[in-house]
């Protein structure tokens, strides 16, 4: 008689896309994080004279509202239904 082992996730079959969900979620907040600074970073030198200060800023708002922006991308061509969702983490 022959006893097979197989892996599996631990869970279910949707343990995968709540661990994608959760990875997901925590990218999101580092960048988040990273835009913000970026921000602050952009303020910083239009402060001081540089004008490289606004495309910092451009880019930390990009990068902090990228969630925001892609959310309403997948909405206004219907695929809303095959996004994962970010879990907390």
């Amino acid at each position: 008689m022959h006893h097979y082992i197989y892996a599996q996730a631990a869970g279910g079959s949707g343990s995968l896309k709540t661990g994608l969900g959760i990875a997901l979620g925590i990218v999101m907040a580092i960048a988040f994080i990273y835009g913000v600074l970026l921000i602050i970073g952009g303020v910083s030198k239009l402060r001081d004279g540089d004008a490289t200060g606004k495309m910092g800023i451009v880019a930390g708002v990009v990068l902090a509202a990228a969630v925001a922006i892609m959310t309403a991308l997948y909405a206004a061509f219907g695929l809303s239904g095959s996004t994962i969702t970010p879990g907390s983490f």
